[in-house]
């Protein structure tokens, strides 16, 4: 399929054939092009016919060409000499290429007008000197793949590697990645800004930490690693050039790497983490299951992938029975609160199911707006305020999970919009009549939506916390409870 983009206009084409002259009537930003769902040399061949035409096409008025901003083309083990002309054609203005596993593999073996992206990439007498953004497809040759391709975007920010497995939208066959053995530097990228792996493998090791001991404005990196191929040792290369990145914000990684990353110390410019955990769970409630990384000093956003194959994760059930839960007020146990109070900066604990999920937008704009509920199944929103005089602490945690299941022998039971409330002042929980007389003597409501730290709260809100505390307590008597005398 060829498709270009341009001012409210798309063109598609699900088979090779000639380009008429209306498909770029005006100038195209996008270019897509992927092979026809009954594939084969044959139709590869035509498909590189299709290409040619549209290289000769934009050769010929330069105003379009200038246009051409992006190109995704399914590459898979073969590509043609006319895509190289065309990447030549749109060099000078070309900003992002994605080299994409098809829906359909290409044939096996290569012909003549077909190459391996490899012997493509080595043939170019040209670089791709405004490419920005490189989204490349690697297989057994990983190595040989990106070693012919880096050298061509001296210039590129944002590199995402995504193997060709079942996990990575590939065609379904797994690959077996050996180990470089080339035994000399890589290519670097002095620009890279964001690196993402999609699929990470302990042979990457050494390339990577050289991308990133090379990339001083790197502040984006994402290793995702679902079967935990990537376990690393003491004193880690990979982890070591990522704590030297004094500009890292953004950091995705296994929950496995965040034990190695504590013990190495660092990371202190981290504010958002991403983990994917070996034991996570859906249950509620959420707050009572996590462990927050007290080490990371600025952390503002913190992710948590739960395990796909955890006996507790149960992302959809049908036929359940709905449940009307109560508004429930729970303690904040005496560990997570300590995590939370190491933790100064720390506003939001997403939960999410799907990558395209992840917001990692921090600034509270959005998070007081209606958008995360539409967007995010599960997630925490963390409050905290200090009185100005004697450092008393009051912590309020929201969570909130778009829907749940519990199985519960043959019967599953599912609620809708559920909120839970986690408070605590002075080791105490806040119980709902004395939260909601604080909130309206702030002037505010309970069911706020936009996280902070340190807030601020009128002199009238810390007298209602101050008085209920001054309160006696029940003191536990066998099975009855009386009041003691007041402090």
């Amino acid at each position: 399929m060829l498709c270009t983009t341009g001012l409210r206009r798309d063109f598609s084409l699900d088979r090779p054939q000639p380009v008429p002259t209306t498909v770029l009537s005006r100038p195209a930003t996008f270019v897509r092009i992927s092979n026809p769902p009954e594939p084969g040399v044959i139709q590869s061949l035509a498909l590189a016919r299709l290409v040619g035409q549209l290289a000769d096409l934009l050769g010929s008025r330069p105003a379009w060409c200038k246009a051409v901003r992006m190109i995704s083309y399914d590459i898979d083990r073969l590509c043609s000499r006319e895509f190289g002309r065309l990447l030549e054609t749109v060099s000078s203005t070309l900003i992002s290429l994605e080299l994409l596993p098809p829906d359909y593999p290409f044939g096996e073996h290569p012909t003549q007008g077909l190459f391996s992206p490899e012997r493509l990439f080595r043939s170019l007498g040209f670089p791709l000197s405004s490419l920005r953004h490189l989204h490349l497809t690697i297989n057994e040759q990983w190595e040989e793949r990106i070693r012919s391709i880096l050298p061509v975007v001296p210039n590129l920010q944002s590199l995402r590697l995504t193997p060709s497995m079942q996990y990575s939208a590939g065609w379904g066959q797994r690959v077996t990645f050996g180990p470089a053995v080339s035994g000399i530097d890589w290519p670097t990228l002095p620009s890279l800004r964001h690196l993402e792996v999609d699929e990470m493998h302990s042979v990457f090791s050494g390339m990577l930490e050289e991308l990133v001991a090379a990339a001083p404005s790197l502040h984006h990196a994402t290793f995702r690693d679902p079967d935990s191929e990537w376990q690393p040792k003491e004193e880690d290369p990979l982890l070591c050039a990522l704590r030297r990145c004094s500009k890292l914000k953004y950091l995705g990684v296994s929950s496995l790497c965040a034990g190695k990353m504590e013990d190495q110390g660092g990371f202190d410019s981290l504010e958002q983490l991403s983990l994917e955990q070996q034991d996570g769970s859906n249950e509620l409630p959420q707050l009572l299951s996590i462990k927050i990384p007290a080490w990371l000093p600025n952390l503002r956003h913190l992710f948590l992938y739960p395990s796909l194959q955890s006996e507790q994760y149960i992302p959809w059930c049908w036929g359940g029975e709905w449940l009307s839960l109560p508004e429930p007020i729970k303690s904040i146990p005496s560990h997570i609160l300590s995590q939370i109070h190491q933790s100064p900066h720390l506003e939001v604990i997403q939960f999410p199911e799907l990558r395209w999920k992840e917001q990692t937008k921090a600034d509270p704009e959005y998070w007081g707006s209606n958008r995360p509920y539409r967007l995010h199944d599960r997630f925490i929103l963390v409050r905290t305020y200090i009185h100005p005089a004697d450092g008393r602490v009051f912590t309020h945690c929201r969570s909130y999970s778009a829907q749940f299941r519990k199985v519960l022998g043959h019967r599953v039971f599912g609620a809708e919009n559920v909120w839970e409330e986690h408070t605590d002042y002075d080791g105490e929980l806040v119980p709902a009549n004395v939260l909601s007389a604080v909130y309206h003597q702030a002037g505010n409501t309970t069911v706020w939506t936009e996280p902070g730290r340190n807030v601020q709260l009128i002199a009238p809100a810390w007298e209602v916390l101050r008085r209920w505390k001054a309160l006696p307590r029940p003191v536990p008597l066998g099975e009855e409870a009386v009041y003691g005398s007041a402090a």
